[in-house]
């Protein structure tokens, strides 16, 4: 079985997508939100029952309502049964 983890976003700082990867040890509610650095939710990439495993999720860094973001700092927070698990990313342009 993989163990829960979430790998460094690649890459970083990113221009257009960032790939966001992380494995599962066990099934579960698993939510991926992405946040500016005023905690304000600014995507939402996943969120609902998954299967162990290995996934890997893209950031176009637009927010959830299609408009791309200003460049900048942001938080990418994965909620898994077994925690919760911190990304930093920088946006450029």
């Amino acid at each position: 079985a993989l163990p829960t983890a979430f790998a460094p976003v690649s890459p970083n700082p990113f221009e257009g997508d960032a790939m966001l990867a992380f494995s599962l040890a066990k099934g579960g509610r698993t939510e991926l939100t992405i946040y500016s650095v005023d905690g304000r939710p600014v995507r939402t990439l996943a969120s609902g029952a998954r299967a162990a495993g290995a996934y890997r999720l893209a950031w176009d860094g637009a927010d959830d309502g299609g408009r791309v973001v200003k460049p900048g700092m942001f938080f990418a927070r994965l909620t898994t049964p077994e925690g919760r698990f911190t990304r930093t990313l920088v946006r450029l342009r």
